[in-house]
């Protein structure tokens, strides 16, 4: 018989060697995971600075396969991505090999086009995972361009584009301008766009063409696209009277007036010109005595007289699509303005400079007066940034005051208005010297049209 020692000890071994088997594999696992490479999602960006309006690209690579990632601009690589601070950008889908190929348009509307860098984040809608990049923010000062049309000026602001149709989608209510002095080409929505020509006669799409020069004046959306309310064809198409061809042969002479200080009759076989009477001043009989011709003159029709126009100049008138601007060397808008001009667009940051050649560098008001052209009958939001004291009426409705100067903001204010032109008034004033004078005033629609 095997003794109990035996049976006692071979027991013992049996357990050992189970040990030892179960250590072994929970180290091989353990060794395995920790050895195995984990793969980080990253992403990259080219080109790593960009303006407003520039293409940028993405690419990223170690994200879980054929999921949906969302890129946004944020001003900081935060973890939860708040709604604060944030536009989304894009949308894509990942490859099967973890990889993507995406781009988008840095937006030009603020705060985007004001700051000086912000991070490119891309992320899972659920589970957390992103990655960021850092994106530096280029301001360039605008430069003069040469043109083809030299009446009209571009003028260097962020919602007006002047430029070349190169494409027309009208289904889509889109065309593709490409900009004078630039190769990049630019999306103009023209679905509520009111269109003219330069001298003022209106125009429809059918007078957009590839090939025509415009100005496009409107909004950025936060994709690049402008969203056009006036456009102007600065190439009009219009047909000129061909010239009389030549004739052989010596010119007809032309008619010759001689003046003298007598009554004259001009001969029948002259060339006639129109019947006058021509007196000396000195041989008039009394200042109330009218010139008295004294010879027959040729029996024939005078051409009618031209008539003196009395022009009475008062106020000027208000602009359409445009803005009357008088500015005051005060800041209550009392007497006279100093500078009347008509400004385009109501978007300037004058800081501690003179709003106008000859007005002074602090202490001033403006007050910008226009009719708008609203294409939508619809609710609409108007936002105003601002450093220092205005306010806005639309249709003598007070929609914004801020008159009592509050800390620099973004006020904002709505009214509900039928399509069609509207009167807007927009007086501003500069409150003290330590102000760094600032107004911009924009709108959109608050609400789906009907």
């Amino acid at each position: 018989m095997v003794s109990s020692g035996i049976l006692r000890w071979s027991l013992i071994i049996v357990v050992v060697a189970l040990i030892v088997v179960l250590v072994t594999a929970a180290t091989v696992v353990m060794a395995g995971t920790v050895l195995q490479p984990r793969v980080v999602p990253i992403i990259k960006m080219q080109p790593e600075t960009a303006a407003p309006g520039d293409i940028v690209t993405i690419t990223g690579h170690g994200w879980p396969t054929l999921t949906n990632l969302v890129v946004v601009i944020a001003l900081s690589p935060t973890k939860d991505l708040a709604t604060d601070g944030l536009v989304p950008v894009t949308a894509v889908l990942v490859g099967p090999d973890g990889r993507f190929a995406t781009s988008f348009v840095y937006p030009a509307d603020l705060p985007w086009s004001t700051v000086k860098e912000a991070w490119v984040v891309a992320r899972v809608p659920q589970g957390g995972i992103q990655a960021s990049a850092h994106l530096l923010v280029m301001h360039p000062k605008p430069t003069p361009t040469c043109t083809p049309a030299t009446a009209l000026t571009p003028m260097p602001r962020p919602d007006q584009l002047q430029g070349c149709i190169v494409d027309l989608a009208p289904v889509q209510h889109l065309l593709t301008l490409r900009p004078f002095g630039s190769t990049l080409n630019r999306g103009v929505a023209i679905d509520a766009a009111r269109i003219r020509f330069s001298d003022g006669r209106p125009a429809s799409l059918l007078d957009l063409e590839v090939g025509v020069s415009i100005i496009a004046i409107g909004w950025y959306d936060s994709g690049g696209t402008l969203l056009a309310t006036q456009i102007t064809i600065l190439g009009a198409i219009s047909e000129e009277p061909e010239a009389a061809p030549a004739v052989a042969g010596p010119l007809p002479e032309a008619p010759v007036c001689v003046p003298t200080s007598a009554p004259v009759r001009i001969p029948p076989t002259a060339t006639p010109c129109p019947p006058i009477c021509i007196a000396a001043v000195p041989e008039c009989p009394s200042p109330t005595a009218a010139p008295v011709c004294t010879e027959p003159m040729p029996t024939h029709t005078p051409e009618p007289a031209p008539t003196c126009t009395l022009i009475v100049y008062g106020p000027p008138s208000i602009p359409t699509d445009a803005w009357l601007a008088e500015y005051y060397a005060n800041q209550t808008l009392d007497g006279p303005p100093n500078v009347v001009i008509t400004n385009m667009v109501i978007d300037y940051s004058w800081d501690h400079n003179p709003p106008a050649e000859g007005m002074p560098t602090c202490g001033y008001s403006v007050r910008w007066t226009g009719n708008w052209f609203f294409a939508k009958d619809c609710a609409y939001r108007f936002l105003m940034l601002l450093n220092g004291g205005a306010r806005l009426w639309v249709d003598d409705h007070l929609v914004i005051d801020a008159w009592e100067c509050p800390p620099p903001a973004e006020q904002m204010g709505r009214i509900r208005l039928a399509g069609g032109l509207h009167t807007l008034r927009v007086e501003y004033y500069d409150p003290d010297p330590g102000v760094d004078a600032r107004i911009q005033l924009r709108w959109e629609y608050d609400d789906v049209p009907h």
